[in-house]
C-alpha cells in the first residue's frame, strides 16, 4: 500500500541525519486533478566524471511528454533516465512500488537503511553515507511541498527532490555544482524566490546569471567577498512537457564542467575540476 497523505502543513524543517528522511524520502500524496507528484534524482561524480539523472513521474492529466502521450494509469509512474556521457534520454511507463521503505519499479530502486542512501537503475549502484546541510522537508503555501535531500560519498554527489505540485509550473534556474575539495554550489531562482548563490553553507547575493549558448555565468556578492562562476554546457536532456489543456513547458537538464571561477575568497583553488547539473526550464503549465 502507497504511504498517502492528504495534507501538507506550512513550514520548512531541516534535518541532520539520513534516517531521519526515510519516510519522507518515499511518500506519496494523493492527486488533485491536474497536480503532479514526481521524484528526482541526480548524480555527479567527479572521478569518473560521469552524470546521471532519473525521475519517475505522474499526473492526473493526459500528458503529452517530447510527442508521447501518456495517459494516468494507477501506480504508473513515467520514468526518465538521462546517461549525461552517452547522451541518451530513455523514457518509459513503470509501476511504482513502496515495498519495506524502498521505493521499486523496472530496474530501480531507492531507499535509506543504517543511515546511507542507495540508488540503483540499469546496471548502476550507489551509496551515499554523508548528508549536506542544504537537506529539508519544505512548503509553499500548500501549492508546493517537496523533500529535498543532498548527500555525498567521496567525489561522488546526490541530489533527491520528493516533490508534490498543486500549482502552476514555473520558469526556473536550478544549478547543482560541485568542486573537487568538497566545495559545492547551489543556485535556485524562480519567481518570487530570493536569488541566492549558495557556497556550502555560506549564502551570497546573486547579481546577475548571464546565459550564453555556450556558458552561463553567476555573480554573486556578500559584503566585500565575491564569488563568480563560469560553466561549460555540455549534453542537453530536452524535455517538452503538455498536459491537455495545458500550455507547453520545456524542462531541460545541462550537463556541466567548469571553465573559471574569479574569487577574493582566500585559498580557494581555482584551478581545480569542477562539474554538475543545471535545471533549466521555461513557460507556464498546469
Amino acid at each position: 500500500m502507497w504511504p498517502i497523505s492528504t495534507t501538507i502543513s506550512s513550514r520548512k524543517q531541516h534535518f541532520t541525519h539520513i534516517n531521519q528522511m526515510k519516510s519522507g524520502l518515499v511518500r506519496q500524496w494523493k492527486l488533485a486533478p491536474y497536480a503532479m507528484h514526481y521524484w528526482y534524482f541526480n548524480v555527479v561524480d567527479l572521478d569518473t566524471r560521469r552524470n546521471y539523472s532519473y525521475i519517475l513521474a505522474r499526473s492526473n492529466a493526459e500528458v503529452l511528454l517530447n510527442g508521447s502521450l501518456f495517459a494516468p494509469k494507477p501506480d504508473v509512474y513515467t520514468s526518465v533516465c538521462v546517461d549525461f556521457s552517452e547522451q541518451r534520454v530513455d523514457i518509459q511507463e513503470k509501476i511504482v512500488k513502496i515495498e519495506r521503505d524502498t521505493l521499486c519499479a523496472d530496474d530501480f530502486q531507492f531507499g535509506v537503511q543504517d543511515n546511507k542512501t542507495y540508488l540503483n537503475f540499469e546496471t548502476k549502484q550507489f551509496a551515499f553515507d554523508r548528508m549536506l546541510s542544504d537537506s529539508y522537508w519544505a512548503n509553499f503555501l500548500d501549492i508546493y511541498a517537496w523533500y529535498n535531500l543532498n548527500a555525498s560519498h567521496k567525489n561522488a554527489y546526490l541530489n533527491v527532490n520528493n516533490v508534490i505540485v498543486r500549482g502552476p509550473l514555473i520558469p526556473w534556474n536550478w544549478l547543482h555544482f560541485y568542486f573537487e575539495d568538497g566545495t559545492y554550489i547551489k543556485v535556485f531562482s524562480a519567481v518570487g524566490q530570493k536569488k541566492t548563490l549558495r557556497l556550502n553553507d555560506d549564502y551570497f547575493a546573486l547579481d546577475y546569471i548571464r546565459d550564453e549558448p555556450d556558458t552561463i555565468s553567476y555573480r554573486a556578492t556578500k559584503a566585500d567577498t565575491f564569488f563568480e562562476l563560469t560553466i561549460r554546457k555540455g549534453f542537453r536532456a530536452a524535455l517538452t512537457y503538455k498536459p491537455k489543456f495545458s500550455p507547453a513547458w520545456q524542462y531541460d537538464q545541462i550537463n556541466t564542467s567548469l571553465v573559471s571561477v574569479k574569487t577574493n575568497i582566500e585559498g580557494f583553488n581555482v584551478g581545480q575540476y569542477g562539474g554538475g547539473i543545471l535545471e533549466l526550464t521555461k513557460g507556464f503549465s498546469w
